[in-house]
């Protein structure tokens, strides 16, 4: 009776390297694959709130201007106030056309698009803004006219 044991071969050191690097690089792309989703998931939460301007002058003291707000946090906002800076340093609220106070709800991922006149004296235009289910009020990096 031959011996079981002696024609038993085990698998080639050869092909035993290969099995083990291809898994080896399997298993690393399932990590790098997981992280990749969680990094994208909590930078798509933080957000940000982008605004773009563009101005022409009206007349020899308003200017016309177009703001585009763009929403891309994870969570509605609401726009509570629109802010010119002077040329002097100064802030000043700036009301949309026939209303006095704003209250633009913007869904997540979305934008706004308005017409303001300002004054010529306005350099720049800000927006203060409150996240959906947060009590802060933020605000967002002027953004320059010239």
């Amino acid at each position: 009776m031959k011996n079981l044991r002696g024609s038993r071969r085990g698998l080639s050191p050869l092909i035993a390297t290969v099995v083990l690097i291809s898994a080896t690089i399997v298993g690393g792309m399932l990590v790098y694959n997981y992280f990749q989703k969680s990094f994208s998931s909590v930078t798509a939460r933080s957000g940000a709130l982008e605004i773009s301007a563009t101005a022409e002058y009206l007349n020899q003291s308003s200017k016309l201007v177009h703001l585009v707000i763009y929403n891309t946090y994870n969570t509605p906002i609401n726009i509570t106030k629109i802010k010119g800076i002077e040329s002097s340093g100064v802030s000043t609220t700036v009301n949309l056309i026939g209303s006095e106070s704003i209250h633009i709800l913007i869904p997540s991922g979305g934008k706004y698009s308005t017409i303001l006149v300002v004054p010529n004296t306005t350099v720049a235009i800000y927006v203060n803004y409150k996240i959906v289910g947060s009590g802060n009020i933020l605000q967002s990096n002027p953004v320059s006219l010239s």
